[in-house]
């Protein structure tokens, strides 16, 4: 053993200097960071362009260079955002301080520019501030913010989920106190969002609690647990508690009572499901529906209509077991609704999808309202579902109905096997889930803080997909430029749907002016959907989970469930 232990050491050491060669040769070979002047230079240059995503990596990358100057120049163009996409560039530009975590900038105060929004202030805007002075300079400047009773209770948990995030003490010292105040609270609304500030805070603390079982999160956790005892709580209060609860303790659990919460916290042995008074929960291609007003979004794009192999409707149709493993046997012997599907005349993606939406609406129960958002080059509610629905036989019926009746377009040399609609609008898809409530879609873009979205809108959203998003809602043309003349060419480029290779002809041509069309900035996962995703989530604390079926990118589904504190499942091979 010895003589063996010798031979190998060599090597390694041998492997140690050739990966830290690499590494050196990697980091030499890396660009250069760009400089404040370098950005602030393209800056003047690109936020006068009309695309959105042109305006938004201009201000990503002057915030990326952390220079203190960078803030004064964003607050200016905050307040004067171009006109064709306003609020969402004012979104993006706010999402922007979160370049400025890392790192100490010591005089760097974005007070003056939150308190400038004066009368309709921008919540998502002060949790950024509220970020960047957490990590930067100390939680404790935060505290007064949180504490006065006078504040929004918005406000109150944009302070709160901020410290948590940063995994600060003082995030677990606000969680009682101001779950405390809520009872003094005669505002549903404010009390919905004090709740769920508090949850997600608590949630959000799981890694510092893994790392240390201190005093402040034991008592921050004790207080979220007994409101499970409060028999004030509506259910879809409850519902969020239960969902942030698991997510604190990394356990898949939904018990609906304070005891077995409070033995796992104290570290004591946790009962089974019963004592807990579980459920079992409808699914939706084995993920369980975590809400009582679940939206259902459907990609519908083109590639929904690739075949399926043998494996991936065996994948579907597999009962997924959580849980107790105590409580295998039982849930072994229930019949799977999914065994009765025609599966010898489901052939592709779409079919599965909708077959298996049609079993997932008939198993939602009557105290449950439901949506279902369709998606391709756009998005829209289904006709049967223009505003949440509550699950009655005629309202599923209905939707059942509209399903079937969807028929596809005929193959053409570019879709070998049919169309749809198009291509992957993912995050038009997701903003109407967001959007939709009794009445219908709102018309504003304020749904993370919209009163009549929070009260009567989704509390889960279930997304399938089989691909990245390829568009969304914000294309636009950019400015004139020059084309040189060029000889005839062939080229190969890949289906933004499919991701086959083809090979396109170009005739010879003379030099000409032409204004390029410009994709929007939500095709990009990192940083702009996912700044955008986490700032409609931010109060609503919706559970996210998603389905991805063929070459759905994983890193998309990941990130997206991440955020919601939510599952993923995979059918087939994911896009690493």
């Amino acid at each position: 053993m010895p003589s063996h232990s010798l031979r190998i050491r060599p090597l390694r050491v041998l492997f140690a200097l050739f990966s830290a060669a690499l590494l050196l040769s990697a980091a030499r070979a890396e660009a250069p960071k760009e400089t404040y002047e370098e950005a602030k230079k393209n800056f003047d240059e690109k936020i006068l362009w009309e695309p959105l995503r042109t305006r938004a990596d201009a201000l990503n990358r002057l915030a990326a260079t952390k220079d203190e100057r960078a803030v004064e120049v964003l607050r200016r163009q905050y307040f004067k955002p171009h006109a064709t996409w306003p609020i969402q560039e004012k979104y993006l530009n706010a999402g922007c301080l979160e370049n400025f975590l890392a790192g100490r900038l010591g005089a760097l105060d974005i007070n003056d520019w939150v308190e400038a929004t004066g009368k309709f202030p921008d919540y998502w805007l002060e949790f950024n501030a509220y970020r960047v002075h957490a990590a930067q300079i100390t939680g404790e400047r935060l505290m007064p913010v949180a504490r006065n009773k006078a504040g929004k209770a918005l406000q109150r948990s944009a302070v709160v989920q901020a410290l948590a995030i940063q995994g600060l003490a003082e995030a677990a010292v606000l969680i009682p106190e101001l779950l405390d105040f809520r009872i003094q609270l005669y505002d549903s609304f404010e009390e919905d969002i004090m709740i769920a500030g508090c949850a997600s805070a608590l949630a959000y603390l799981s890694d510092v609690f893994a790392k240390e079982r201190t005093d402040e999160i034991i008592v921050a956790a004790e207080a979220v647990i007994n409101l499970l005892g409060d028999k004030r709580l509506n259910g879809k209060q409850r519902m969020l508690v239960v969902r942030h609860l698991a997510a604190f303790f990394k356990i898949d659990r939904s018990w609906m009572t304070p005891h077995p919460w409070l033995m796992l916290l104290h570290g004591q042995m946790a009962p089974d499901d019963r004592e807990g008074n579980t459920s079992a929960r409808p699914t939706f291609m084995g993920v369980e529906i975590r809400g009582k007003r679940p939206v259902f979004v459907l990609d519908l794009s083109d590639s929904m209509m690739i075949p399926l192999s043998e494996d991936e409707k065996n994948q579907i149709r597999k009962p997924v077991v959580t849980g107790d493993p105590k409580s295998k046997k039982k849930k072994d012997a229930r019949k799977d609704p999914l065994d009765d599907l025609p599966w010898d005349k489901i052939t592709n993606r779409f079919e599965a999808a909708r077959e298996c939406l049609k079993v997932c609406l008939k198993g939602l129960t009557k105290d449950m309202y439901f949506a279902v958002i369709k998606f391709g080059d756009k998005a829209e509610p289904m006709a049967s579902t223009p505003r949440m629905q509550p699950v009655m036989p005629g309202t599923v019926e209905a939707c059942i109905r509209e399903l079937d009746s969807i028929k596809p377009g005929a193959p053409n040399k570019d879709r070998k096997h049919g169309t749809l609609m198009g291509q992957t609008n993912l995050h038009a898809g997701v903003v109407r889930a967001f959007r939709i409530m009794e009445t219908g879609l709102i018309t504003t873009e304020d749904e993370h803080i919209n009163k009549e979205c929070f009260e009567t809108g989704t509390d889960s959203i279930i997304v399938l997909t089989d691909g990245a998003p390829t568009r969304d809602d914000y294309w636009a043309m950019g400015p004139e430029i020059d084309v040189p003349a060029q000889p005839a060419s062939t080229h190969t480029y890949k289906d933004p749907e499919t991701g086959e290779s083809k090979t396109s002809y170009t005739p010879e041509r003379e030099a000409y002016k032409t204004r390029p069309s410009v994709l929007g900035p939500f095709t990009q996962l990192d940083p702009y959907y996912r700044r955008d995703l986490m700032r409609m989530n931010l109060f609503r604390r919706c559970d996210i989970a998603c389905i991805g079926v063929g070459e759905a990118d994983a890193k998309w589904l990941n990130e997206s469930a991440k955020i919601g504190h939510g599952r993923v499942r995979f059918i087939g091979a994911p896009k690493k």
